[in-house]
């Protein structure tokens, strides 16, 4: 944790480390600055602030980031700067940061004791991302929000469980309006089965098997209110209409979120004991390893609009390169800036006869009929190096890079983030790694790690 004021936080002050903690897992690619001062930032009060139990917190945008500020005991002002260099804080990610007061004013009280002020920084620690979602997710400034609280609880818990040695999953979707959103179902690939009466959502809502079983959150969801009633069930008319990249990279849930009646989310567990969150408006959250991410894919559609890709190449890659990370498949791809500039190869994965045949077959393909073919996984994750232009067309695949200028520089990393360092002179450079990051290169610098 950096400091930048007069008084240097001391390790001991939970609360502000939890907040730092949590925020750097929401938004990874970000950095932060923590400092204590005994004045307040004036300019952050010219915009907006949440009255606490005891004090205020308060938000400030600005043009290179978010500031968030709060009052501490003893006259003392908290002030955490959330700043990203090389690719500035996206509109959507601004708009999560933008609950980190609402969410925080609730943690801040003023205890009487030591015992009461541990309890609060323990507390504040451990409920802060939580709190922080559910507050997002009810929008606005309504002080109640206990459903979408309960909902992620309950899925969480959910990606704990087994059933006959399988991952237990299920999912929701919310919707302000269900007076008006059912109706508008008839429009979707999904169709509505109703409940004889509304069910209520309490804690463990899933301590039977039937509960998961029947809704598995993949073809179906149920549909809940602001009540915690549920009404019924969306399930999907046809299942194999969605892909492995449909599902992967979560084009299946739009149907049921985008331009639907009301304040619509959907939350369900994925792949890999995660818990994914979508709301209109393009917002993804993923809770996985104890915290939450936000996974703003506009920053890789960005990156590509500027590196000057075909627009009918964008969005099957972006989905392909977010279903590689979320079935955790490695991958290294260069999109060429000149096809006459060609990296420096040292060989081939596979130099057998069949290797270099079945090598050739996919030279000089589009990337768009690899993806309808439904072989672009397998090729992309076969190890080695695939290099297209800007137009998809493939120009290598299992290529061995030559990565003497990678390891000259002081980055950290395995092969693959060499290679992508090495191929990032000629082009950009992704790179998805096995555990799920994506890390896009250029200039052989990393740009940003989602």
């Amino acid at each position: 944790m950096n400091d930048t004021g007069p008084e240097t936080i001391q390790h001991s002050n939970q609360l502000i480390e939890g907040l730092v903690l949590s925020v750097r897992e929401l938004i990874p690619s970000a950095s932060l600055r923590a400092r204590i001062a005994h004045s307040r930032d004036a300019s952050i009060y010219k915009t907006f602030r949440k009255k606490a139990v005891t004090g205020f917190t308060a938000g400030y945008y600005s043009e290179d980031g978010f500031t968030l500020s709060f009052e501490l005991p003893g006259n003392q002002f908290a002030f955490i700067e959330i700043r990203r260099e090389k690719i500035p804080l996206t509109r959507i990610e601004m708009r999560v940061l933008g609950r980190l007061p609402d969410a925080l004013a609730g943690l801040l009280v003023s205890p009487s004791s030591r015992g009461l002020e541990l309890a609060q920084r323990i507390s504040g620690r451990l409920a802060f991302e939580h709190l922080l979602l559910a507050k997002f997710l009810r929008g606005g400034h309504a002080s109640t929000y206990w459903t979408p609280a309960l909902v992620l609880h309950e899925l969480q818990e959910l990606t704990f469980k087994r059933y006959e040695g399988n991952p237990c999953t299920s999912g929701f979707v919310f919707t302000s309006k269900p007076t008006l959103y059912i109706p508008q179902l008839s429009e979707t690939p999904y169709k509505f089965i109703a409940f004889p009466e509304p069910i209520t959502v309490t804690s463990n809502y899933f301590r039977k098997p039937a509960s998961f079983r029947y809704v598995d959150g993949r073809n179906s969801f149920y549909l809940i209110d602001n009540w915690q009633r549920v009404h019924g069930i969306l399930a999907a008319l046809t299942p194999a209409k969605f892909n492995i990249i449909d599902r992967c990279s979560h084009m299946h849930i739009n149907p049921l979120v985008e331009k639907m009646p009301g304040r619509v989310w959907a939350a369900y567990v994925g792949n890999n004991d995660d818990v994914n969150v979508h709301r209109s408006g393009g917002v993804h959250l993923q809770w996985t390893k104890n915290h939450w991410h936000l996974r703003d894919k506009s920053i890789l559609q960005t990156i590509l609009e500027q590196q000057a890709c075909s627009p009918q190449l964008i969005v099957p890659l972006m989905s392909t390169i977010f279903t590689l990370s979320d079935l955790r498949l490695g991958a290294v791809l260069l999109l060429l800036d000149k096809e006459d500039r060609l990296p420096d190869i040292a060989g081939v994965i596979d130099n057998s006869e069949l290797g270099i045949a079945l090598r050739r077959s996919f030279l000089d393909r589009s990337f768009n009929d690899l993806v309808e073919t439904h072989s672009i996984i397998g090729l992309l994750s076969s190890d080695g190096l695939t290099t297209m232009n800007k137009e998809g067309k493939i120009i290598g695949c299992g290529d061995i890079i030559n990565i003497e200028s990678a390891t000259a520089t002081s980055m950290a990393g395995g092969g693959r983030t060499h290679a992508a360092i090495a191929a990032s002179q000629y082009g950009l450079a992704i790179k998805i790694s096995e555990d799920g990051p994506i890390s896009i290169f250029r200039n052989k610098e990393e740009l940003i790690s989602l």
